[in-house]
């Protein structure tokens, strides 16, 4: 049975909080992944580096007009088109869009999608995304939608697939709500992670937000 792990969950989803592409440091929650970069030091697709400087601009769109259906973060560029590269973007655009009911939707297209290596953390990264605009607009959550051109299973996971059908889901875990928006507390959070990864503990003093650094910490000690 193929577990999903916990640090390369919530360590990507930092990296790409703090638009980070370096392979350095990604690399500490999950060594495998230096295989896609084409420079042996970044990774040309990095959503975090893609989306940095969106996320406020969604924000402020949301704001100015809570229903407007222009809060969108792009990923995929014009020049991409044309790139060679092992890392090409999978997913592409992220549309957030708040519905009939004042909660926050969220609709993720993606190009390609490995059901079994990719699409279990990209739908945790993008709804704590999704979780955290919420809280900067005082709205509760909505629904998640992902839509894929193409979701594959590679021929050698069809046993591991498989195996995915006797899990017991009773066993699973909710999450415990976000307390307050990371972009609220970014540069703690940021100083936090980098001590992290030196392997120092840095609380910042939230539990949820110590709770998920903890993981990361735990990681790498």
């Amino acid at each position: 049975k193929r577990n999903i792990s916990p640090y390369f969950l919530v360590g990507e989803f930092f990296w790409i909080l703090f638009g980070l592409d370096d392979v350095k440091t990604i690399s500490l929650f999950n060594n495998k992944i230096k295989e896609f970069s084409d420079n042996g030091e970044s990774l040309y697709g990095a959503y975090g580096k893609r989306l940095k400087d969106q996320w406020l601009h969604i924000i402020k769109r949301l704001e100015k007009d809570l229903y407007s259906r222009q809060a969108l973060g792009v990923i995929i560029n014009s020049e991409d088109v044309s790139y060679t590269t092992k890392d090409f973007p999978c997913n592409i655009v992220l549309h957030f869009t708040v519905n009939s009911k004042s909660q926050l939707d969220l609709t993720t297209f993606v190009r390609s999608q490995d059901m079994m290596w990719g699409f279990p953390y990209d739908v945790f990264h993008w709804t704590m995304f999704q979780e955290a605009i919420s809280l900067e607009l005082g709205i509760n959550l909505g629904e998640y939608r992902h839509f894929m051109s193409n979701c594959h299973i590679y021929e050698r996971n069809v046993e591991q697939l498989n195996k995915l059908f006797d899990y017991d889901t009773s066993k699973s875990i909710e999450m415990t709500k976000m307390s307050i928006s990371p972009w609220t507390i970014l540069d703690k959070l940021l100083h936090s992670f980098n001590d992290t990864i030196k392997g120092i503990w840095t609380p910042i003093g939230d539990e949820y937000w110590d709770s998920l650094l903890a993981i990361c910490y735990q990681r790498l000690t």
